[in-house]
């Protein structure tokens, strides 16, 4: 299939908006989907180390709040076009694969679907991709999100995939503590220990440590990822130990 052809066959592609990721099998089918599509480029562009789990999280994330647009098979159409330096020079990912990388490799492609849909007088969007959200449709479609976000963590004890938008929702309406320098080091701690299982009373050093605490600030570990993550659990908790439900606040 030429560029072009694909271009003009990307309106008829299932888009990941149109997914309904209530459903156990269609999440399970996007996961899947994404994990060999992110398995597939690495291998192509010769990354040495696997994508660690927070970053394969943030990139799942980024894609729900910015590219859900998308198709998969757009997606991986767009790693090739990249990496084939069809769409510029390819992007560099310094040996890692993370949201940014992601995020730009996804922007060029969009870019490059706009100026061929242009160049080839194909059709820009169809009649449901015009069709714009109104104001209440919009705050209808954000409470419905963090309604179903609060009722599968009470399910099963963990922030669902594609929901931790939910975390900056909820702190602009202020719900959560003051993010003050104490609190902030509380969440970091909670963060080693989660992804480290280590305990409070653990003979581990100081100088140890020290050093996964930066391992846990750096980029490639993704720890605002992780702390907004157990910043959302812990506030989910309390309001189940009350009895109240995320819609009593809200």
């Amino acid at each position: 299939m030429t560029e072009i052809e694909f271009a003009k066959s990307t309106h008829e592609l299932p888009k990941i908006k149109e997914m309904n990721l209530g459903n156990q099998d269609e999440k399970n089918y996007l996961q899947q989907g994404l994990s060999m599509i992110f398995t597939k480029a690495c291998n192509l562009i010769g990354l040495k180390n696997p994508i660690s789990k927070n970053n394969k999280q943030d990139i799942v994330d980024m894609i729900l709040s910015r590219f859900k647009g998308l198709s998969l098979e757009e997606i991986d159409y767009a790693f090739r076009i990249d990496r084939h330096g069809n769409n510029g020079e390819p992007t560099p990912h310094y040996q890692l694969f993370n949201a940014e990388y992601v995020s730009t490799v996804l922007g060029k492609y969009k870019n490059w679907l706009r100026k061929t849909r242009v160049s080839n007088n194909l059709p820009i969007s169809t009649p449901t991709e015009e069709k714009a959200l109104t104001e209440d449709e919009k705050a209808m479609l954000i409470v419905s999100g963090i309604i179903e976000c609060f009722e599968e963590y009470s399910t099963t004890g963990c922030i669902p995939v594609g929901k931790i938008y939910v975390y900056g929702i909820l702190h602009d309406r202020e719900l959560f503590p003051v993010h003050n320098k104490r609190f902030k080091e509380h969440i970091k701690r909670k963060a080693i220990r989660k992804r480290y299982k280590f305990r409070e009373n653990s003979n581990t050093d100081r100088k140890s440590l020290k050093s996964i605490l930066l391992q846990i600030q750096s980029k490639q570990n993704n720890q605002t990822v992780l702390c907004k993550e157990i910043i959302l659990e812990t506030y989910f908790r309390k309001l189940i130990s009350q009895g109240k439900t995320i819609s009593d606040v809200l």
